[in-house]
This record gives C-alpha cells, sequence and structure tokens, in this order.
C-alpha cells in the first residue's frame, strides 16, 4: 500500500512541476521585414522570430513550431489584411510574404500573442511604405 501511495504522490508532484505557471516565462517574438521599407507593391517578407525570456532577463532562441500565429497588416487608412506565415527552414523563424498596396505607416501585428514585453520583445511592427 505504501508503494502504491508514494507512486501516486511522485506522479502528483511531476504534474504539478510540469503544469505550473512560470511567472514571467512567456513566449516572446519579434517581428521583421526586408527589406526594412518596403516599397508599394513588391513583396516584403514579413519574419517573426521566438524568444523565451530567462530568469536572468535575457532572451534565448526558442523553437514553436506548431504555434497558430495569426498576423495581421493594417494600412495608413486602417484596412486589414492576413498575413499567412508558416514555419522556415530556421526552427527558430515564421516567415510569410506580403505585397502592401499603400504608401505610408503600416502596422504589422500578431493578434493571437498575449503581450508586448519591454525586453525588446513586441507583437507589432511599424512599416514605412515607399513609393517606387
Amino acid at each position: 500500500m505504501c508503494q502504491v501511495a508514494s507512486k501516486t504522490f511522485v506522479a502528483a508532484m511531476l504534474a504539478a512541476l510540469v503544469l505550473a505557471p512560470t511567472g514571467d516565462a512567456a513566449m516572446c517574438i519579434r517581428l521583421s521585414s526586408d527589406p526594412q521599407r518596403p516599397i508599394l507593391g513588391r513583396a516584403a517578407v514579413i519574419e517573426i522570430k521566438t524568444f523565451v525570456p530567462t530568469v536572468d532577463g535575457d532572451l534565448e532562441p526558442w523553437i514553436v513550431r506548431r504555434y497558430p500565429f495569426r498576423v495581421e497588416a493594417v494600412s495608413p487608412r486602417g484596412r486589414t489584411f492576413r498575413v499567412k506565415v508558416k514555419p522556415s527552414p530556421n526552427p527558430y523563424t515564421w516567415r510569410g510574404t506580403f505585397r502592401f498596396n499603400a504608401v505610408g505607416v503600416w502596422t504589422v501585428r500578431v493578434t493571437n500573442f498575449p503581450r508586448s514585453d519591454p525586453s525588446g520583445c513586441s507583437k507589432q511592427l511599424r512599416v514605412r511604405v515607399r513609393a517606387r
């Protein structure tokens, strides 16, 4: 009987460790575009790089391959467009392409990501699109 109770206790402790919240240890993302200042009508690459904050405040690359990122580009007039992203060959990066159809400042954002982090991570990017 004692062995059954101790196995149950060990299993419960392992479950608690695995399921316990980790405080500020949430996923962090960085958005970028290539080129940094896209040209009207030309394809730009939108990248998401995934990181995890460490206990000492640093960021380490983190492999995230099955998260359903929902990325949108919002035009200077407020119109919203979906940007499809998928995992790239780099295990820490997701990529998608988008053609900006208006000159001005656009916002590219991840809408299903829970927060921004002051440590250099963000769920949105401001992009200035220039004329040809």
